[in-house]
C-alpha cells in the first residue's frame, strides 16, 4: 500500500503543470460562464416581439401578501414594463385562470405566452427579449 501511495505521489508531481494548466482552464471557463450569467441578469430587457413590432403582453397572477410579486411588481417598475396583474385571492376569474394553467405558486408569469413559474429573473429577461 505504501509503495501505491508513492508512485501516486510521484505521478502527481511529475504531471503537476499539465493537471494545474488543466484544472486552470477549466476554473476559467465555469467563471466566464457565470459572469455571462450575471450580465445576462443585469442587462435591461426589450419587451417588443421581434415579429410584430409591439410590445410584448406581460400577465402577473399575484397575491399581496408574496415577497416574490412585489420584486416583480418592483422589476417591471425599474424597467417600465407595462404588465398586467391580476390577485387569485381578490379575482375569482383570476383564480380559475391561474388554477387551469396549473398554478403551483405565485408569481405565474406569462410573457408573450410563455410561462414562467415564480420570479426567475434569468428565464423573464430571456422571454422579456
Amino acid at each position: 500500500m505504501k509503495a501505491f501511495i508513492l508512485i501516486v505521489g510521484i505521478l502527481i508531481g511529475v504531471f503537476w503543470s499539465q493537471i494545474y494548466t488543466v484544472s486552470e482552464t477549466i476554473y476559467n471557463e465555469v467563471m466566464n460562464a457565470g459572469a455571462e450569467v450575471v450580465a445576462i441578469a443585469q442587462t435591461p430587457p426589450k419587451p417588443v416581439s421581434k415579429k410584430s413590432g409591439q410590445a410584448k403582453p406581460v400577465i402577473m397572477y399575484a397575491t399581496a401578501w408574496c415577497t416574490y410579486c412585489k420584486k416583480a411588481r418592483e422589476y417591471f417598475a425599474r424597467y417600465k414594463i407595462e404588465y398586467t396583474e391580476y390577485d387569485i385571492e381578490k379575482d375569482e376569474q383570476a383564480k380559475r385562470m391561474y388554477e387551469l394553467m396549473g398554478g403551483g405558486g405565485v408569481p405565474l408569469l406569462l410573457v408573450d405566452g410563455q410561462k414562467i413559474r415564480g420570479f426567475n429573473l434569468a428565464k423573464l429577461n430571456s422571454a422579456l427579449r
